[in-house]
């Protein structure tokens, strides 16, 4: 067991201040800082704190620097929180603790986990190069300035969250509010099942961290029950929502003055209205309040022809689908018309015909059906001297004839 030190004052505001100098070390996952802080002329950069490193804290980087996949490292939450003894949420408010951990624990594992958008290779600027130019890098260092800021140091201020960016700090944050639900839940699900859902889905954690009334712990426990069973799938907006419909009801301090089942009922009822609403779930299988329907897509060939033959009589149990829709580019064959006109009268249910506009009138204009001018169809082209082609899907010939 080793003892957690932090970062004094005088080290933490040397790093700040010198970030934009020392780009490429941030860049480097094999940079030592103690000796990046000795070459600033800080010989004591450190104090200790009361707690006790039991464990390896160092974590494992994503498997993918792909930043969709990188939020599968907190899985590693759990782990982390538990090796780190004595930590307590007012000591995890102090970006001096974090801010030594990321730099001497985690510089490795911060480059991989959150890739810098923005970065370049830092040297002297050329002043010779195009004003636009010489703006477009020193934009891109901002950029990965404000990076390094927000994740290895996160001081103290209004637009920055330990709990949100900073490398460790975010990592144990995510455990100890994953265990606070868990301990709220009356075996509802576990903490492991928290961080899964935190993981899996960051912004519940965020938006839960955001919101005063969420802090109470009874509420974060049905709030996490219901996104997994009553708002399963629900997106961010939805979730927000959820939150407001629940400070609407009284905020923080009358909500603690009720019963964890009547705070479930509250939270069952807005996830029952929201969950409703398709513009909050993205999953059509999750939403709530609509009715499943079976739809044929009918070109009217051969194929869906029988297709929608064998739905209408039942064939090798083929169920009988709602409706079906005929997509008319009102460039078909005139059999196709005159096919479609007696298939409709076999079938019992309705056949549908919907229409983007004339393709054939489209093409030769150049645009799309919602009038843009590329062509989003392959077209096999006639140019005016005699020669075939296909047409670029982006833009269209002026050579075109039909």
């Amino acid at each position: 067991m080793t003892r957690l030190y932090k970062l004094n004052t005088n080290a933490f505001s040397s790093l700040s201040h010198n970030i934009e100098k020392n780009l490429e070390l941030y860049q480097d996952p094999n940079t030592d800082f103690k000796q990046v802080l000795l070459s600033e002329g800080i010989q004591e950069y450190s104090e200790s704190t009361d707690v006790i490193i039991n464990g390896d804290i160092r974590l494992k980087p994503p498997d993918s620097k792909n930043q969709r996949h990188s939020h599968l490292a907190d899985k590693q939450a759990l782990d982390f929180y538990y090796s780190l003894e004595g930590m307590t949420p007012r000591l995890a408010t102090d970006p001096h603790i974090w801010a030594y951990i990321n730099h001497f624990y985690l510089h490795e594992y911060g480059i991989l986990r959150w890739p810098k958008n923005g970065v370049i290779d830092v040297k002297v600027l050329d002043h010779k190069m195009p004003i636009q130019c010489q703006k477009d890098v020193h934009k891109k260092d901002n950029k990965l300035v404000a990076n390094i800021e927000d994740h290895w140091l996160t001081p103290r201020r209004s637009n920055t969250k330990i709990y949100k960016s900073s490398i460790s700090g975010r990592t144990w944050w995510l455990a100890h509010t994953a265990l606070k639900a868990a301990e709220s839940s009356n075996g509802a699900f576990t903490a492991e099942e928290a961080v899964e859902l935190f993981s899996n889905y960051p912004e519940y954690y965020h938006r839960s961290m955001e919101y005063d009334v969420v802090q109470n712990p009874i509420i974060l426990a049905e709030c996490i029950r219901a996104l997994h069973t009553d708002a399963r799938g629900i997106n961010r907006d939805g979730y927000i929502e959820i939150l407001k419909d629940i400070n609407r009801e009284g905020g923080a301090k009358l909500l603690d003055s009720l019963d964890q089942p009547v705070i479930r009922r509250m939270i069952q009822n807005s996830a029952d209205k929201h969950m409703r609403n398709p513009d909050f779930v993205p999953n059509r299988n999750n939403l709530k309040g609509v009715k499943k329907v079976k739809v044929l897509s009918l070109g009217a060939g051969t194929q869906s022809t029988v297709m929608a033959l064998m739905a209408e009589k039942g064939v090798e149990g083929l169920e009988k689908p709602d409706f079906a829709i005929f997509a008319d580019t009102h460039w078909e064959p005139p059999h196709v018309y005159k096919h479609l006109e007696w298939l409709e009268k076999q079938l019992s249910y309705e056949v549908i015909r919907v229409s983007a506009g004339n393709i054939r009138e489209n093409i030769l204009k150049g645009v799309t059906p919602d009038g843009y001018k590329f062509l989003d169809v392959p077209v096999f082209l006639v140019k005016s001297d005699g020669n075939t082609a296909v047409a670029a899907r982006h833009s269209v010939s002026s050579e075109v004839i039909h």
